[in-house]
């Protein structure tokens, strides 16, 4: 049983934002798609998982950009688990172009939590022992430590969690934070936007009707957002542009 999961795909118009290029948010959805079916291969798909009273928890994801794929243009898509920590574990992807020229690069930081009780639970114990793990790691720096302090920051907006964000934990899906987040700049400041990395940190769960507050400081090439519900902080994200 090997640890990397890869496939053939197209850039579909779907997932293509206003200039013909996968939209940053869809790569995030791309992953989570590749990872789902690879967890499902293996046996610790979230429906398995909920059987055993266990359910994958997104921490911390992030995504580089080096050269974002046109609409409709082939692919190869990729995933792979890395050896797993004592209550942690990371998730590796990349797009790549038919020839092997990396486009996009990124990783999830996951935690498994007991349903009826909400512990972390050991990662030994979650996937099979057979499994095999492959040896490359992308994106090997660690996950920021973004600022929580934003009091300097300014209001960028809301957003109210509609239905079609919740997923199968009855909250907010990991990504629909993400497809909010972008939906908060116009087309014209996205157009002028070349994000080289977007990375969130997941810190609360928010559920159907719930109003977060976008609150975004910037400095020199660093665009920090920061979502609340009320007082309490549900995200953080970092968006870094190409120097």
């Amino acid at each position: 049983m090997t640890a990397k999961y890869s496939k053939k795909a197209i850039i579909e118009s779907s997932r293509c934002d206003m200039g013909g290029c996968l939209a940053y948010a869809h790569a995030f959805s791309m992953f989570q798609d590749i990872a789902g079916e690879h967890a499902d291969l293996i046996g610790v798909s979230l429906p398995a998982l909920m059987k055993r009273d266990l359910f994958w928890l997104t921490v911390r994801t992030k995504v580089r950009f080096y050269k974002r794929p046109s609409m409709l243009e082939p692919v190869n898509i990729m995933t792979w688990p890395e050896v797993p920590d004592k209550v942690r574990a990371n998730r590796d992807y990349a797009i790549e172009a038919p020839g092997g020229e990396t486009l996009i690069e990124g990783k999830t930081e996951w935690a498994v939590l007991s349903i009826s009780g909400g512990r972390p639970q050991p990662m030994k114990d979650i996937y099979p022992p057979e499994l095999t793990f492959e040896d490359r790691i992308v994106l090997p720096e660690p996950f920021l430590r973004i600022n929580t302090e934003f009091s300097d920051a300014y209001d960028f907006g809301e957003y109210t969690v509609r239905s079609t964000d919740i997923d199968l934990g009855r909250h907010m899906n990991n990504t629909a934070y993400v497809h909010a987040l972008m939906g908060l700049f116009s087309v014209e400041e996205l157009s002028k936007l070349d994000i080289y990395e977007i990375e969130v940190s997941f810190r609360s769960p928010t559920f159907e009707g719930q109003t977060i507050k976008y609150l975004k400081r910037n400095s020199e090439n660093i665009i920090d957002i920061a979502g609340f519900v009320e007082d309490k902080n549900v995200f953080l994200a970092r968006i870094t542009l190409r120097k």
